[in-house]
């Protein structure tokens, strides 16, 4: 993906699905792709996922957070699973 002369990070999330280990599924088969410099807001009613993707996107989730994750989140072409974790 090209990012030309915008500012920011790509963001790319391929049929992802997300349950907390002993919960319910909170995000399934979610897709979306974000250039660099495009803005999105997330709304929804308490417990529907708002924050299960932002942990999604910057890496939390399935590192810190117990569960199962499907698909594959990507910023900036980096596969987000296969980054190292830190402590």
């Amino acid at each position: 993906m090209d990012s030309g002369n915008a500012q920011g990070a790509s963001v790319e999330i391929d049929q992802v699905s997300f349950a907390y280990a002993g919960g319910k599924t909170l995000i399934e088969g979610l897709s979306l792709r974000m250039a660099p410099g495009e803005v999105a807001v997330v709304t929804g009613p308490s417990g529907s996922g708002k924050t299960t993707l932002t942990r999604l996107v910057n890496g939390l989730l399935p590192h810190f957070f117990p569960g199962s994750m499907t698909g594959q989140v990507r910023v900036n072409d980096q596969n987000l699973a296969t980054l190292p974790t830190w402590d």
